[in-house]
């Protein structure tokens, strides 16, 4: 069995009320999608299962596509449209069992005791295997106090997190300029967010209080393979006004590096060499496969593994054990 730990889904009743909320830039990327005939298999299910069966023995675990939800909405409307994205992608797990092993719910996160009520009722009711978050909450850091009774929780419950990256052509590229240009706020954006996300739940002692989360990083990790050991020694500087943070970072009881190696990675990289640089920074038994579905299919993606030099053993450890121990599929 393949197992796709991170493909992406939208529930045209999702589309449809989202976009029915959504303003700005939220709406512009919603609309954007729905233009795109390549992502129809977003809420098109026989699209989707045509896709599907390029590759044999292939199995999803949904999660919701961008934008974030609390990037559409905020308040008691953005805790609605979680609770129904929850609903729908529940009820795809129950009617295509044999297509869908399990779903990584949503959240509004922005709304914390929403998000919390939500995890609860997700997680017993609707039986989702965890949590969908992203690399920030509308440009506010998750390793903010506000938000650590979220990774608290999903400790407690002995379930995964999913992360995906984002950031809005908002962000600038540069301090002066209005929004970022030529599109790099998403091509080489999104993986800086992961590193930094990483980085900053790392370094602000995160896994020293919560020791056995579960956090799946998307597109292999971002940054962290091949510049995690900038944030590890020798590259790091303190301020003479940022003696709290040198005070935190020495009071880890691991190296930062470490820290960067408790995170799980995905094969959304694509190529061989960043899912190889994902493979040997966290090791095969933190990788597991992911395409990124609909914005890479699986049949492309199965050549892009086939390229890598794996026993075996690896192999299965890739296309399904490891997402089976660590995303609790049975």
């Amino acid at each position: 069995m393949r197992i796709d730990a991170f493909p992406h889904c939208l529930p045209r009743v999702c589309l449809d009320r989202f976009r029915a909320v959504a303003s700005g830039f939220a709406l512009d990327y919603l609309n954007g999608m729905e233009a795109q005939p390549l992502l129809a298999p977003l809420w098109d299910l026989d699209g989707r299962f045509r896709a599907m069966d390029q590759v044999e023995d292939y199995v999803q675990v949904l999660t919701i596509c961008l934008p974030p939800i609390e990037f559409i909405a905020q308040g008691q409307t953005g805790a609605d449209l979680a609770r129904l994205a929850n609903d729908e992608m529940a009820e795809l797990v129950v009617k295509h069992p044999d297509r869908f092993r399990g779903f990584a719910a949503s959240l509004a996160i922005s709304e914390v005791d929403a998000s919390l009520a939500e995890i609860e009722r997700a997680v017993r009711q609707l039986g989702a295997l965890g949590i969908q978050i992203h690399t920030n909450a509308n440009g506010l850091p998750l390793d903010e106090p506000r938000f650590e009774p979220i990774f608290a929780a999903m400790e407690a419950l002995d379930r995964p997190i999913w992360v995906h990256g984002w950031r809005s052509p908002a962000v600038a590229d540069y301090a002066g300029e209005a929004e970022s240009k030529y599109g790099l706020w998403l091509a080489l954006g999104w993986p800086y967010e992961m590193g930094m996300f990483m980085g900053r739940l790392a370094l602000s002692g995160m896994f020293d209080r919560h020791p056995n989360l579960r956090i799946l990083t998307h597109h292999s990790g971002g940054m962290a393979p091949t510049f995690s050991q900038r944030a590890s020694g020798a590259a790091m500087h303190f301020n003479p006004s940022q003696e709290s943070d040198r005070a935190a970072v020495a009071s880890l009881t691991k190296s930062p590096l470490d820290y960067f190696k408790m995170f799980y990675a995905d094969t959304t990289g694509q190529t061989p060499i960043t899912i190889t640089a994902a493979l040997q920074f966290f090791g095969i038994d933190r990788v597991m496969m992911a395409t990124d579905f609909p914005w890479t299919y699986p049949a492309k993606h199965m050549t892009a593994i086939d390229q890598l030099s794996l026993s075996e053993a690896q192999r299965q450890q890739l296309l399904r054990a490891n997402a089976q121990r660590v995303l609790g599929i049975k």
